[in-house]
């Protein structure tokens, strides 16, 4: 399991993570995704499944997702918000297909609520991918990856 963070909430909007200094090497970043949700609870729902990830806190309009492996993977902040999503995303998660099926992981990320996109096969300089949506229409890729040979 990934750090155990102290979490703290400052105001209605602003969550503050606190992680022990030791347990960071000299140099080394901690990276979070923030999605932005009407329903974070059920959101994180989904995305617990879709990383196969665990849940390390759940707290006011938040539900923090971690790494199962405690792996240096980012860990993803389910925030929730007032607003619905209106436009698409300006930044978005791929998820790399194991092994390099797209299609068999697009089938099982639909079968726990995810949605394909309109026209949402792709393909470029050799490497496929699916562009979907999460239950709350947040756009993401299911990707073969890419390798060295691009």
């Amino acid at each position: 399991m990934a750090c155990q963070p102290r979490v703290e909430i400052t105001d209605k909007f602003r969550l503050v993570v606190h992680y022990e200094k030791e347990n960071f090497k000299k140099g080394e970043q901690m990276l979070h995704i923030v999605i932005d949700c009407i329903d974070a609870a059920k959101l994180a729902e989904f995305w617990e499944k879709a990383l196969s990830y665990d849940k390390l806190i759940a707290l006011d309009h938040y539900v923090i997702l971690a790494s199962k492996t405690g792996s240096s993977e980012p860990q993803v902040i389910l925030q929730q918000v007032p607003e619905p999503k209106i436009t698409k995303n300006r930044i978005h998660i791929d998820i790399i297909a194991n092994d390099g099926d797209i299609e068999k992981e697009a089938n099982r990320l639909e079968s726990i609520g995810a949605v394909r996109s309109e026209n949402c096969n792709y393909k470029e300089y050799g490497i496929c991918w699916i562009q979907m949506r999460d239950p709350e229409g947040n756009e993401f890729c299911v990707c073969q990856g890419f390798s060295n040979d691009i």
